[in-house]
């Protein structure tokens, strides 16, 4: 999604604004790819584990798309500004943008799975056969409920100013 910005004579943003909103935009992005590089570790051991290899593929999922939208929004940023003859109109292309959106809501939903699955392990630790064999399962769910929550909070706050900001880029991703 391109939208055209004009800074003169409008409500909107002024160019400095914007500025402002697409650098704090790039700082989150950047404090969410190192905790997403924790979590990939941990998902990586977990696909070892064939009753977690579908969470892990899941996780691996989520944090691929993350990867590659924030990369290529940095990307459409630098050539966005680049692209500008005029200081009075730009135009952005947020749509890499769009699937964080809802990253906040669908990072909750992968911790609850972990969750659910520490919830569960707890529930038979009183069997010593089944705690042996699962001690390996609970680090790694564990390590990765504490990647997982380093991740959150960055990608709450990209989402809330997404949400606040970039107009109708996430209108149709909320319910």
């Amino acid at each position: 999604m391109k939208a055209r910005l004009q800074f003169r004579n409008q409500a909107g943003f002024t160019l400095i604004e914007l500025l402002v909103v697409i650098s704090v935009i790039g700082i989150l992005v950047g404090l969410i790819l190192p905790a997403v590089q924790r979590v990939e570790k941990a998902a990586t051991s977990m696909a070892e584990i064939p009753r977690l290899e579908g969470l892990a593929i899941q996780i691996h999922q989520f944090n691929k798309a993350i990867e590659s939208n924030a990369q290529s929004f940095i990307m459409s940023a630098a050539t966005d500004a680049e692209a500008a003859n005029d200081s009075d109109t730009a135009e952005v292309n947020l749509g890499a943008l769009k699937y964080f959106c809802d990253a906040d809501t669908n990072l909750i939903g992968l911790q609850n799975q972990v969750n659910g699955l520490l919830d569960a392990k707890g529930d038979k630790a009183d069997l010593r056969s089944f705690r042996d064999e699962s001690s390996d399962e609970q680090r790694l769910l564990t390590e990765t409920k504490d990647a997982l929550e380093k991740e959150l909070p960055a990608a709450q706050k990209l989402a809330e100013l997404l949400r606040t900001k970039a107009g109708s880029l996430c209108s149709s991703t909320i319910p």
